[in-house]
């Protein structure tokens, strides 16, 4: 059904853009070869695009906590473990320290003795994970460091391993008990396929312009020289809509979107643990929905340039696109509030108004275009000049593949002046006189030149003149 559409759109332009063509349809055949190439292009493309930014997986998982950190459902930074420290010894650490804050304080030190044994590392880095989960929760700067000093009283072992957490983790939340929301990993691969996920995305947003391209290429193949210089920016504009789109929903329509659920579920008295996949999964859809919704004028535009669409048809069904881009907003949004679906439906909006001056002044331009073509043709004609030089300013235009139809037109000019008719140059001359040609025209018995048309001397025809019947 897609390739049918697909189709249709490539007939309508190349049979727009072949005047003055000949050649016989493209096969059914080769359309889907072209198609099967340009499926190639795009998957290729995708594939490099993704590969390339799966390399800084981390960093654009951390793009995609700024929405949640912009509603302030995020609070600090994620925490990272330093090098000083084993992930082994950490994690038993963190084991024996929440267990020893369930003890009686009267009980802690024996209970901690008993633990960590002859370990005094082990002891020390308990210590120091208790300190720093509690100095996390104050407020960074003097009062912090006041803190550390207080409670760590000179032990040098503690105050080591504090002072390397705090060093490389000024702001993180190690406990989440300053956000608001709960990011987890329900499956032991989820990890991995967030990585992938993010990745493919930020390659579809990187590899755009060239996406654009290639669909430009299958679906336009009649284009002009002139109108191909002109794709490069048409795939920039294309592709500055699609970043404002996206920037603008990144900003401000997903803060919102996800600060409405979490009050919700909050009102709700229900704890707001997500899934990372399915965070993921909502801020990036959210934001290639948006990019993709901003592209309408492209789009609008290139149906007016294939005929589909005109400026009448669009100003007079702007009441029935309003309907449509709200029902469209309606389904895109994720949440039921009207103004998160003005924030995306209003832009459309404006982005369609603009769409219909667009196409006014692209009509317009293409009509003074074709106007000043036919008056120049119309001037060199009047002007007498010779027939060879009237069809080369015809096909002075026309594009390389069809230079057979213009050969074959000039050949069939050489005969053209050859006759009683033009001059050898091939000017008008007009009818032979009664002396010279009478015969050529009168069949008959009637009197000679009774059923030709005359001409005055400039070569128009006298209307008056011709078909004359005795009376």
């Amino acid at each position: 059904m897609l390739f049918s559409a697909l189709n249709k759109v490539r007939e309508k332009v190349t049979d727009t853009r072949t005047a003055f063509a000949s050649d016989d349809e493209k096969p059914f055949l080769d359309h889907l070869e072209d198609l099967r190439t340009m499926l190639m292009r795009i998957v290729i493309t995708l594939l490099v695009a993704m590969l390339g930014c799966f390399i800084f997986h981390k960093q654009l998982l951390e793009i995609t906590y700024k929405p949640a950190k912009a509603a302030g459902l995020i609070e600090g930074e994620p925490f990272a473990l330093p090098e000083a420290i084993a992930q082994p010894e950490w994690s038993k650490a963190e084991k024996i320290a929440e267990a020893a804050a369930l003890v009686d304080p009267a009980y802690r030190n024996h209970f901690l003795d008993a633990v960590t044994g002859e370990k005094p590392e082990l002891r020390a880095l308990v210590e120091a994970y208790a300190i720093f989960t509690a100095a996390s929760s104050v407020d960074p700067g003097e009062p912090r460091q006041k803190f550390v000093s207080e409670t760590v009283n000179s032990r040098e072992e503690i105050s080591k391993f504090v002072n390397i957490l705090l060093t490389d983790n000024p702001n993180a939340d190690p406990k989440g008990t300053r956000s608001k929301i709960k990011l987890i990993a329900l499956r032991p691969s989820e990890g991995f396929m967030i990585s992938l996920k993010i990745s493919l995305f930020a390659g579809i947003a990187l590899s755009f312009p060239f996406l654009l391209f290639f669909i430009a290429e299958f679906v336009l193949p009649g284009l002009h020289k002139k109108e191909k210089k002109l794709l490069a920016p048409a795939l920039a504009v294309g592709f500055g809509l699609f970043a404002v789109g996206a920037i603008f929903c990144y900003t401000v329509v997903a803060p919102r979107a996800l600060e409405f659920f979490q009050s919700y579920s909050e009102n709700l008295n229900l704890e707001n643990t997500w899934t990372i996949g399915e965070y993921v999964s909502f801020v990036t859809l959210l934001v290639l929905l948006f990019g993709l919704c901003f592209e309408l004028p492209v789009v609008v535009l290139a149906l007016v340039k294939l005929e589909l669409l005109s400026f009448k048809q669009m100003n007079g069904s702007r009441s029935y696109a309003i309907v449509a881009i709200y029902f469209i907003a309606a389904l895109i949004t994720p949440t039921v509030d009207l103004i998160t679906l003005n924030l995306l439906a209003i832009p459309m909006l404006l982005l369609y108004e603009i769409s219909i001056w667009l196409a006014y002044f692209l009509e317009k331009s293409d009509r003074k275009k074709e106007e000043a073509e036919r008056a120049e043709r119309l001037r060199k004609y009047a002007s007498g000049e010779t027939a060879t030089g009237a069809s080369a300013a015809l096909f002075s235009e026309a594009p390389e593949e069809h230079e057979e139809d213009h050969e074959q037109y000039h050949d069939e000019e050489e005969d053209f002046g050859n006759d009683e008719y033009h001059d050898s140059e091939g000017r008008w001359i007009g009818p032979p006189s009664d002396d010279e040609g009478e015969d050529n025209f009168d069949d008959d018995d009637d009197e000679p030149g009774d059923d030709v048309p005359f001409y005055d001397e400039d070569g128009s025809r006298d209307p008056d003149s011709g078909n004359k019947t005795e009376s």
